[in-house]
């Protein structure tokens, strides 16, 4: 986690669980003490039988820092390069669907 003290550990701890909140996390994994679990274990954990699970084997960026540009950029897709768009033919777009790409379907590819 890279964390200075356990109040910046803590939060960092929130943020990695927030990405994973259907995956039903173990919560004692949040415990800095404890770095890992066996994988395919079964554990009970309030009367359900439950198999752990490897999510990633040496996962990660080599920093916090790393791990949080990845994070706040994950949704902006794949750059368009310029060439690519100077080179688009937008006389036969095959997702323009009213006039000269007023309205197209979907972005091109």
């Amino acid at each position: 986690m890279d964390a200075a003290n356990l109040e910046e550990y803590n939060a960092r701890v929130d943020a990695v669980y927030g990405l994973f909140d259907s995956a039903a996390l173990e919560p004692s994994n949040r415990n800095p003490l404890r770095l890992s679990r066996c994988p395919e274990g079964r554990r009970t954990e309030k009367g359900e039988v439950r198999e752990q699970r490897l999510l990633a084997l040496n996962p990660g960026a080599k920093s916090w820092a790393d791990f949080e540009r990845v994070r706040n950029t994950a949704n902006l897709g794949e750059p368009i390069r310029l060439d690519y768009l100077l080179d688009y033919n937008t006389k036969e777009d095959p997702n323009n669907m009213i006039g000269n790409r007023w309205l197209c379907s979907v972005a091109p590819s």
